[in-house]
């Protein structure tokens, strides 16, 4: 009487196998192992061996083998003597603890596959492995590349706002720091006599940056927007002021 402790996660097939040899057939599946393929031809007529399927729900180095070498010991201490097992994997690691089991009075051996099929099998397993690294690799992926929209998105956001002819335009920029830059630029030129105000767009670039501590990207929005706005224009390539500075609080 024989049972046959299957490493399905290193073999990843049944055809080395002549099933109706055994009577049970335990099959240890890693997380990874989606489908078992059983060929009928290998099973005789009235041998049909009574099967258990082992899910190992958690990828970790040496994880399957762990609960093999458990079922192994288990069993042994279940099961009749004259029980032969056998242990199905082109693991060298189970050697040590096949010869254990000899010890033990426990009849056990190691069937591996042929060359060709361990061959097949282990180049399965890598393929296996590429592909969830691949799958991996493009949810990480997708997910920066969402994150990089949403921040893009964020910061291309269209504000809408009032020119002081009552139309409107739209202004590209971060919304908050844009409008929270131009109250304050407005407060800014309250507070300072007019004829300290800048005359060139170069000099109002700078003026802004310094006056309201932004960056030099924040200050060539803000100072865009303004004009946008009519809150200045250009003539003879010097700026009119036409800001309604009564409204503006302290």
């Amino acid at each position: 009487m024989k049972w046959v402790f299957v490493d399905y996660e290193n073999v990843n097939s049944l055809d080395a196998l002549k099933l109706s040899d055994y009577e049970w057939v335990i099959l240890f599946c890693g997380p990874k192992d989606k489908k078992v393929n059983i060929d009928l031809a290998s099973i005789a007529v009235g041998k049909v061996p009574k099967i258990e399927i082992v899910r190992i729900d958690k990828s970790a180095k040496d994880n399957l083998d762990f609960h093999l070498a458990l079922y192994l010991g288990r069993y042994h201490e279940l099961v009749d003597e004259n029980v032969e097992f056998v242990v199905f994997s082109n693991d060298t690691g189970f050697d040590g603890i096949i010869g254990h089991m000899k010890t033990l009075g426990r009849k056990c051996k190691k069937v591996k596959q042929a060359a060709q099929q361990a061959k097949k099998a282990a180049k399965k397993s890598v393929k296996k492995a590429v592909k969830a690294a691949t799958k991996k690799t493009t949810t990480k992926k997708a997910s920066k590349k969402a994150v990089k929209k949403a921040t893009s998105k964020e910061v291309d956001k269209k504000v809408t706002e009032k020119t002081n002819e009552g139309g409107e335009i739209q202004i590209k920029g971060n919304a908050q720091n844009l409008m929270e830059a131009r109250i304050s630029a407005l407060k800014a030129f309250k507070k300072s006599p007019e004829k300290n105000w800048p005359t060139k767009e170069s000099s109002l670039l700078h003026w802004l940056e310094s006056s309201l501590a932004i960056d030099a990207e924040l200050a060539s929005l803000l100072m865009d927007s303004m004009k946008r706005l009519k809150y200045f224009s250009v003539a003879d390539n010097k700026i009119v002021y036409s800001m309604d500075l009564s409204k503006v609080e302290d």
